[in-house]
């Protein structure tokens, strides 16, 4: 269960707050807090971390009106819009049944801003709170859908084993590298397999066992928000194939072998504490000993947040 003072805090944060930030980067505070308080962080260093965090935000834009969500596609003031429309279609359908029928419409754009709109969107499912589902959808569409993702996942192909791309995605930020990939390896195909969930749940651990690389580590949190908005509308193998493809060459595509042991390895706080929890999430889904033990060692090597709200050194 939440605490009331949570959900109050994050639906304050998100009218205030657009869900990126300097163009690209993405905000993780609802993120980060609802792993923090399943991680048993107090509540004042919780607050003082969120305060020090939303110091590198932007304000959202004004609301205005939106009565049909295409019109906030790619449109990052439309986000407090979008709220309003998602709010409304969960009163007048329910929120599952709302999920259900956006989710769909959305899911070709769900690598986009590091797989980002589907995070947001699986912590708020995961943890029942309606405003986190509504900012997750709004923030999916001013993200912006990928007919290109939607294309690469069209020619996937089912196979014995897995297909990681050699070609890197070449750029600074994280959907100039996916765009990059898909523009320029349009005969590449992705493969999924009979156990299609499993196998890339192992290979989501192996890639960030062997390389312990800051954009590998988002493989394993975008897996997971897959596997949890897949309990409530069904998603299909294809799309996850494309998107653990292009996240792979946005990674630059790092040679690795298969059953590396979990040692410990930190960023910053926000992803720290989003790929511990993770792990443990995984864990349990898959009854999977290798993410049960990548948790175990993260959390381990993790120190809690001081009053001040910042990890000790």
């Amino acid at each position: 269960m939440i605490p009331d003072w949570v959900e109050t805090r994050l639906r304050e944060h998100r009218e205030s707050f657009r869900p990126i930030w300097r163009g690209f980067l993405s905000d993780h505070t609802a993120m980060t807090t609802l792993a923090l308080i399943e991680r048993g962080e107090p509540r004042a260093s919780i607050e003082e971390w969120m305060a020090s965090y939303e110091a590198n935000l932007e304000p959202n834009a004004p609301r205005h009106r939106i009565d049909d969500w295409r019109e906030g596609l790619g449109d990052v003031d439309a986000f407090l819009g979008l709220i309003d429309y998602f709010e409304r279609e969960f009163e007048a359908e329910g929120v599952s049944e709302t999920v259900s029928r956006y989710v769909p419409e959305l899911v070709s754009g769900w690598a986009r801003n590091a797989f980002h709109p589907m995070i947001r969107l699986a912590y708020g499912l995961r943890f029942e709170l309606d405003a986190e589902i509504a900012a997750g959808l709004a923030y999916a569409v001013v993200i912006g859908t990928s007919p290109a993702l939607a294309d690469l996942a069209a020619r996937s192909q089912p196979a014995d084993s897995l297909n990681w791309p050699t070609a890197i995605g070449e750029g600074i930020k994280w959907d100039d590298k996916i765009d990059h990939f898909i523009k320029t390896n349009p005969d590449f195909v992705p493969h999924t397999t009979s156990d299609c969930a499993k196998d890339y749940a192992d290979a989501a651990l192996d890639i960030l066992n062997a390389t312990h690389h800051f954009f590998a580590l988002h493989l394993v949190t975008a897996y997971h928000a897959f596997r949890v908005v897949s309990n409530t509308v069904p998603l299909p193998d294809e799309m996850l194939a494309a998107g653990m493809t292009v996240g792979f060459a946005a990674a630059g595509a790092p040679a690795f072998e298969p059953g590396v042991g979990p040692q410990p390895f930190t960023s910053d706080t926000e992803h720290d504490v989003k790929i511990a929890f993770s792990c443990r999430e995984l864990a349990t889904i898959h009854s999977h000993p290798g993410y049960d033990q990548l948790a175990s060692v993260l959390e381990a090597a993790m120190p809690p947040l001081n009053p001040r709200g910042f990890r000790t050194p």
